[in-house]
């Protein structure tokens, strides 16, 4: 299915050298999502303008080394919230070690198809959008947001608290020690099962009343109010003490950044809830909201619903992407110039009120992933935005597949040994994850490139062409 209505094409663009001053490159390019031809260029004024490039340029070389960002049809490696090396790995490959033109033409065709998935969704209420209309962010997270319902920002002192680093982390850095000789394997939830459940949460709503220390004090047990509050509280604690077998891995406060050190205090109602668990909390203040109301999929419009519940979504590694960003959409600052009216002199929050529970229910949910894997007996490092990452020997990869497989969490594809032996029937079994994904899983475990390659392209072809895929894989869909 080509973009209707636009003479935009979609290309990715491989640069030889990413920091200094980048210029020899393979240029791939798309017009249908199936057949792509490549360039050798010397620099990016040889890119073709009517091409909207994906490059392996990091955001800071593009926007702050260089003045490439005025070139706006280029776009930096983590415009997709993946990079051109991570799709890679996710379909088997090594960027390093991948001919440029074979490794350009897959992620081209990925790029496309990721494209072609959201411009759909972004159409289908301005009928008369162009892509240029559509895709004019840094990242497609900022393209998506449009598709969400409107959210609620903090103003004044309140905006000071909504701060990375002081109510939430992108991701944690856990105080776990990772034996020597030990290889970094990630795992994750399916993309679209995590944006699923995260959008699918009730919502918390405003106006945000602020409690102060003299009220607190009238509370018999401030910590228990909040954990048993029907209404939202975002609260400024002080951890005091937390259990050995859990801090370590919650990293309540740990840096990811070792120029960026701040003190985490505040956090929302359902982080607060898990932590209080295994941790004694001091709350120091409080803001409370009104409400728990709809969730942010229940006002998202029917295109949006049907996508993300869509036949053959699940099995879509692009549509898995397009869905991860629209949860990290929901988590973004406020946009600059909207709603700006008493902002002159303030700072701007990173994120809304139903942002900061959104990064809280991703923390919970990794967390509690991570710690299960520590218990099996792999060291977890980091985790945050739907994976976790292990230390692991190699003696241990296939049990550790397996393990990760019942918790529901898939590998990447490149981390999958050669000759790891998984039947369907025993992954129906064992898979501890949606069991619509089943069949992606099994896939996946067997590296069948083939029909993970198929499946992908369900989404987003004609349904002529898509009914004679299913025909070759009719067996497999059949029910047992």
């Amino acid at each position: 299915m080509a973009l209707e209505g636009t003479d935009r094409r979609f290309g990715v663009v491989i640069f030889d050298d990413t920091q200094d001053d980048p210029g020899n490159a393979i240029a791939t390019v798309t017009e249908d999502g199936v057949r792509t031809t490549y360039d050798r260029i010397s620099g990016p004024h040889e890119l073709a303008t009517d091409v909207l490039w994906w490059s392996n340029l990091p955001y800071e070389v593009l926007f702050r080394k260089t003045e490439m960002w005025k070139a706006s049809h280029l776009r930096h490696d983590k415009y997709l919230p993946v990079g051109p090396g991570e799709a890679l790995r996710e379909w088997g490959c090594d960027l390093k070690y991948e001919p440029p033109e074979r490794a350009g033409a897959i992620l081209t065709m990925l790029f496309f198809r990721v494209m072609n998935i959201a411009f759909g969704l972004l159409r289908e209420n301005r009928p008369r959008m162009s892509v240029d209309e559509a895709f004019k962010g840094k990242t497609l997270r900022d393209d998506m947001r449009g598709l969400l319902p409107e959210f609620e920002y903090p103003r004044q002192e309140a905006a000071q608290a909504l701060k990375r680093g002081v109510a939430y982390e992108e991701f944690t850095n856990t105080m776990v020690r990772a034996p020597r000789d030990t290889k970094r394997v990630t795992l994750r939830i399916p993309r679209l099962t995590h944006a699923w459940r995260i959008l699918e949460q009730p919502a918390p709503q405003g106006p945000f009343e602020f409690v102060d220390k003299s009220r607190l004090r009238r509370i018999v047990s401030p910590s228990d109010w909040v954990v048993e509050s029907e209404k939202p509280v975002f609260s400024d604690i002080a951890v005091k003490k937390m259990d050995d077998r859990h801090a370590p891995i919650f990293g309540f406060g740990n840096a990811t950044n070792q120029n960026e050190r701040r003190s985490r205090n505040w956090i929302p109602q359902n982080e607060f809830t898990q932590l209080s668990k295994f941790a004694d909390l001091v709350v120091r203040g409080a803001y409370v909201g009104e409400t728990y109301g709809d969730s942010i999929i229940d006002r998202c419009s029917d295109g949006v619903i049907e996508f993300m519940g869509g036949r053959f979504s699940d099995f879509s590694w692009s549509a898995g992407i397009v869905a991860e960003a629209l949860w990290r959409a929901a988590a973004l600052p406020e946009e600059k110039g909207r709603n700006s009216q008493g902002r002159a002199g303030e700072e701007r929050p990173h994120t809304s009120w139903q942002g900061v529970w959104v990064r809280g229910f991703d923390k919970g949910t990794m967390f509690v992933h991570a710690t299960r894997l520590m218990e099996l007996g792999y060291p977890p490092v980091s985790y945050g935005i739907g994976w976790v990452r292990c230390a692991v020997f190699e003696e241990q990869k296939e049990a550790f597949i397996r393990d990760a497989v019942s918790l529901g969490l898939v590998p990447q594809f490149a981390d999958v040994p050669e000759g790891f032996h998984v039947s369907e029937a025993e992954i129906a079994q064992s898979w501890g994850g949606d069991k619509k994904m089943a069949l992606y899983v099994a896939g996946l475990l067997r590296r069948d490139t083939n029909f993970l390659w198929d499946m992908d392209r369900l989404i987003t072809m004609d349904r002529a062409d898509r009914t004679a895929i299913l025909m070759r894989y009719r067996e497999r869909f059949a029910p047992a």
